[in-house]
C-alpha cells in the first residue's frame, strides 16, 4: 500500500478527508502531523527548539505505539485556527476536549469547537519503569 493511500484510509476511519487536515504529510512509513501555531500557522517548537510533530505509523509493532514524537519533546494541545479565533472572540465560550488530533478536527468539523490533547502519557516515565514498580 502506498503511504498516501494509508493516510487517506486512516483519516477516512475518523470521518475525515485529507482536505480536513491539509498540513499532514505522507512519509515512507506513515504520516506526519505538524502542530501549527494559531497565530502565524508556522510549526510549533518543542521544549528542545525542534519542530513539534507527531508521526502516525502505518505498521506499528504489536503492543507498541501508533504515534511517535521526538523523545523529550514534551506535549502540546492540538488547537485548530478556527477554535483559536472562536476563543479569542469570547474566552469564556464553551469548548470540547478530546484525546488526539483527528478527534479534535472531527469535533470541530461537526460544529463542536474542540481541542485535542495528545501525548497523554508523555509526562510519565517509561512503561518499563512503571511496570518495575519504580512508579
Amino acid at each position: 500500500m502506498k503511504m498516501h493511500d494509508f493516510l487517506v484510509e486512516d483519516l477516512k476511519k475518523s470521518g475525515l478527508a485529507p482536505e480536513d487536515m491539509p498540513e499532514i504529510q505522507a512519509t515512507h512509513d506513515g504520516y506526519i502531523i505538524p502542530f501549527l501555531s494559531s497565530e502565524d500557522k508556522t510549526v510549533m517548537k518543542d521544549v528542545n527548539g525542534k519542530y513539534f510533530v507527531r508521526k502516525r505509523l502505518a505498521n506499528p509493532k504489536p503492543g507498541g505505539p501508533k504515534y511517535l514524537s521526538e523523545s523529550g519533546a514534551g506535549i502540546r494541545c492540538y488547537l485548530l485556527p478556527q477554535v483559536h479565533q472562536y476563543l479569542q472572540k469570547d474566552s469564556s465560550a464553551p469548548i470540547f476536549m478530546t484525546e488526539g488530533e483527528k478527534k479534535a478536527v472531527r469535533g470541530t468539523k461537526e460544529g463542536l469547537p474542540t481541542i485535542g490533547l495528545v501525548g497523554i502519557w508523555g509526562w510519565l516515565e517509561s512503561k518499563d519503569k512503571r511496570q518495575d514498580g519504580e512508579y
